[in-house]
């Protein structure tokens, strides 16, 4: 049996079985949500569980309106240290956490984790967590905000907005940026009313997890709400940083001068790789950040490294290729090949979250006339510009946007 506790007393049983007894189906066909096999769901990378045998009662869809999401009970990960005490501040019930540090931990070596699940040292907790794509925020730094039982006393304070809660403090926050967060997401987050809750913003997608198995459809549907309540929020604090454009006006270079604080555009490798690729095949390197104050309602998962603007070799059509970062904790390396195009005006319509076409194994999606594509399998510190530049014409033919 893995380490295990429960945030209140009504989750113990669930906390100990390791897994809910109940089924979400019914809520999500009353919503027209997917149920979705045991997974990590792709869009939401860098904000998921590390394995899906964490993951329960997966619901995808159009959870608010006009912005994909997720729905799914969840085991959470806290870690222990070696005396088998929890790391993360707060209260806990019905709590097995056994440090498994063993004579390496001893003689100052650490424990060496197998790459499995339940081998960290870490006990789980049963949560409720809502995942939404917020494209409009993309360029914030990320954001973590918890109750404040749960998290550290010299994180600050989000009082008076949310006295609840307190802020993970950053150095890409700044205290006027701190207020304004607090200012935005702190009635939905007081609006609550649970005993735990953490919420996280990272490249343009955000998470809300409360305490327990929730199945009671008020239950969740009030979730859902304050997660869409905080999307909206956090969207009007960006705001600010959008500059919308037609899609063929230039992004200008790639200038890390220009970026906001926290945003992470490619290094100096990353870049005199899209400048060998520009050369090659008759392209024009742009600015990421600049990609997403141009287009905030961008459909597509992550935050820009890179981008590559011109017509696309093969084809009359202008577009862009971009390599997007979730922020995986595996690997800085780890990205998503995208493309985008200016949709026909009679193009069809694609679903909110996009449709996979597995001829390409892309998925398709749109806003605001312009069609995103991006790949379904993660890259590994490869551009693959002509593979990237084939997958996504043949994807966007196929899906009649161009």
């Amino acid at each position: 049996m893995h380490n295990h506790a429960a945030y209140t007393t009504d989750d113990v049983e669930d906390a100990q079985r390791g897994y809910p007894e109940t089924d979400l189906t019914s809520y999500a066909q009353a919503r027209g949500l997917d149920v979705v096999p045991q997974a990590l769901l792709g869009h939401f990378g860098g904000i998921n569980p590390q394995w899906p045998d964490y993951a329960f009662n997966i619901l995808r869809g159009e959870l608010v309106p006009g912005r994909f999401g997720s729905l799914q009970h969840e085991l959470d990960e806290v870690e222990l240290d070696d005396d088998g005490e929890p790391r993360q501040p707060g209260s806990y019930h019905a709590r097995r956490s056994v440090g498994r540090a063993g004579i390496r931990g001893l003689l100052g070596f650490g424990r060496k984790e197998k790459n499995e699940p339940f081998a960290s040292d870490a006990m789980w907790l049963p949560t409720t967590t809502v995942r939404l794509l917020v494209p409009e925020a993309t360029l914030l730094p990320r954001i973590a905000i918890g109750a404040r039982d749960y998290m550290v006393f010299s994180h600050d304070s989000l009082t008076p907005s949310a006295p609840s809660f307190r802020i993970v403090n950053s150095r890409w926050i700044s205290d006027q940026l701190r207020d304004a967060i607090g200012a935005a997401v702190g009635p939905a987050l007081e609006a609550l009313g649970t005993t735990y809750a953490y919420l996280e913003l990272k490249n343009g997608a955000c998470r809300l997890r409360v305490d327990g198995f929730r199945s009671e459809p008020d239950d969740l549907d009030h979730l859902v709400a304050c997660a869409g309540a905080i999307a909206t929020a956090l969207s009007e604090v960006a705001r600010p940083q959008w500059a919308p454009a037609p899609f063929d006006q230039p992004l200008g270079p790639f200038d890390k001068e220009t970026h906001p604080p926290g945003f992470f555009g490619f290094g100096s490798d990353g870049v005199a790789a899209l400048e060998r690729d520009a050369a090659a095949f008759g392209l024009t390197v742009e600015d990421p950040a600049a990609l997403h104050r141009h287009f905030p309602h961008l459909p597509l998962p992550g935050a820009s490294q890179g981008v590559l603007a011109g017509t696309l070799p093969g084809s009359e059509t202008f577009g862009r290729l971009t390599w997007q970062t979730q922020g995986h904790k595996e690997s800085s390396l780890l990205f998503r090949r995208a493309a985008i195009v200016a949709a026909r005006v009679d193009a069809p319509e694609l679903p909110v979250g996009g449709a996979l076409i597995p001829s390409t194994e892309m998925y398709i999606a749109a806003a605001d006339g312009v069609a995103c594509c991006w790949t379904q399998q993660l890259s590994h510190g490869k551009v693959e510009t002509a593979d990237l530049i084939e997958r996504a014409l043949a994807t966007f033919r196929e899906s009649a946007v161009i």
